[in-house]
């Protein structure tokens, strides 16, 4: 019987499966229920979007004998021929699952080229990220005694060198000239660590 087989096949009854196998009869009301029942829920677990992408929707009717089905799908448990279960399609099923795999297809190359762009619209992203650039001016070197000793009017003897490292946080991009134009600062003669200076 059903149930049999079921408990057999999860604690393993192979002395109570033999002994069924010899008068084995025809299902009884509640395996019926229960094989219903197992079909529609092994059916849900496969046909969802996110298992196979495709949503069928089942439904249990007992009025219709099928003699004739479209389709039929098997699958078998790893080293076991004999533990098997198939569905069946019938027509209407069938049809819906062709359509929606020629459908698929068609819209590939619309996948393909809404990929394609990507990289475009990531390099367009970074290309208008907001940077700031930090100007290393000055910097002096002094003890916490000294640094102690500070008073408001004080002047520090600080040298300055010829150009001036710009980073974006701790990276160093390149050296620059600042130059003063209209009361504002510039930087001027941008120039890579091993490049020449250029305007």
């Amino acid at each position: 019987s059903l149930l049999l087989m079921l408990l057999g096949n999860f604690y393993g009854l192979e002395s109570s499966l033999e002994e069924a196998k010899a008068h084995n009869g025809l299902p009884t009301k509640t395996e019926t229920r229960l094989k219903n029942r197992l079909a529609l829920d092994i059916c849900t677990l496969i046909f969802n979007l996110q298992t196979s992408g495709i949503a069928l929707k089942l439904k249990l009717d007992s009025s219709t004998v099928i003699t004739h089905w479209a389709y039929q799908l098997t699958f078998t448990l790893a080293g076991d021929e004999e533990s098997c279960f198939r569905i069946l399609l019938d027509d209407a099923h069938t049809d819906f699952i062709l359509n929606l795999i020629r459908h698929s297809e068609h819209s590939k190359p619309q996948q393909v080229a809404k990929s394609v762009n990507k990289p475009a619209l990531i390099k367009e992203i970074i290309r208008s990220l907001p940077l700031t650039l930090n100007v290393k001016i000055a910097e002096l070197s002094m003890n916490v005694a000294d640094l102690t000793q500070i008073k408001a009017g004080d002047i520090l003897p600080i040298s300055l060198g010829e150009t001036f490292p710009v980073a974006i946080g701790q990276s160093e991009l390149f050296s620059a000239l600042i130059v003063e134009d209209k009361d504002k600062l510039f930087l001027s003669e941008l120039a890579g660590k091993n490049e020449n200076s250029h305007e």
